[in-house]
C-alpha cells in the first residue's frame, strides 16, 4: 500500500440515482443498462489487476453446472475466469460499489438481497457464450446479475455483445448492449435469458450476482 496507489472516491449522488433507477427498471421490465456507471479511475484499475492475475495465470476456462455437476463445455462457453476477493484496493472498492447497489435495490424491491459473488470475465477474440439463464426459477440461489465492462475505446466493431431475450419469447431479442467501458447491466438472473456474442478483440469484464440466503437457522449457504 503507497502513496501511488489511486483513491477511488464516488459520486455518492450520483450512485444513488443510478441505483434508483435501475430499481425502477428492474420493477417495470427486469432489466437496466447504466454507461458510466464506474468511474474511470476504478476501472482502469481494475483492468490493470485483471492483466495481473491473468500474467500470473490465475484466469482458468469457466464451468457450467453447479457444485459436483460442473464442467467445462467449451461449445456453451469459452471465456476465462477467475472469482473476484477484496483483498486488493481496486476489488475492493468494486465490491463496496456493488454492496450499495445490493442495499438499495433492498430498499426499494425488498428483494432480500443477502451476499454478492463476482469473477473477472476474459472473452478471447472469438469468444462466446451461449444463450443460458443465470439461475434456475424457485432456486433463489442468484436473484439479480450484473455486468461491469472494462475494456476501453470500445467500438461496435468490435463485436462481443451482450444480447438480452425476452422472458417468455425466449427467442425475442429485447436490447444488445455494447461492452463499453464503465457500462454496468443488471438482470433478473431466473427471468432474461442472454448470450455474449464473439468479439473482435479480447473483451474484459466482472460478472457478478447478488444471492438470497437459503439458509435454515443451522446452517448458511456459503458461496461456491
Amino acid at each position: 500500500m503507497g502513496d501511488a496507489e489511486p483513491a477511488f472516491r464516488l459520486d455518492h449522488d450520483k450512485i444513488a440515482a443510478l441505483n434508483a433507477r435501475i430499481a425502477d427498471d428492474l420493477y417495470v421490465q427486469g432489466w437496466s443498462i447504466c454507461p458510466d456507471y464506474v468511474p474511470e479511475n476504478l476501472r482502469t484499475a481494475l483492468l490493470a489487476d485483471l492483466a495481473a492475475q491473468e500474467e500470473a495465470g490465475r484466469l482458468t476456462l469457466a464451468a457450467v453446472g453447479r457444485d459436483a455437476a460442473q464442467t467445462v463445455e467449451t461449445a456453451i462457453r469459452n471465456d476465462r475466469t477467475l472469482w473476484l476477493a477484496g483483498r486488493d484496493l481496486a476489488p475492493a472498492a468494486y465490491l463496496d460499489l456493488m454492496g450499495r447497489l445490493r442495499l438499495d435495490l433492498n430498499r426499494r424491491l425488498i428483494l432480500g438481497l443477502f451476499e454478492y459473488e463476482a469473477h473477472y470475465a476474459r472473452y478471447d477474440a472469438g469468444g462466446f457464450y451461449r444463450k443460458h439463464v443465470d439461475a434456475l426459477h424457485g432456486e433463489r440461489n442468484r436473484v439479480v446479475s450484473t455486468v461491469t465492462y472494462l475494456t476501453p475505446d470500445w467500438v461496435e466493431s468490435d463485436g462481443g455483445h451482450l444480447v438480452l431475450y425476452d422472458a417468455v419469447d425466449q427467442d425475442r431479442e429485447i436490447t444488445r448492449v455494447l461492452p463499453v467501458a464503465g457500462t454496468l447491466a443488471v438482470f433478473l438472473s431466473e427471468d432474461v435469458p442472454h448470450e455474449v456474442l464473439p468479439p473482435a478483440r479480447p473483451r474484459n469484464s466482472i460478472a457478478g450476482w447478488f444471492r438470497c440466503n437459503p439458509s435454515g437457522e443451522d446452517r448458511v449457504d456459503p458461496l461456491r
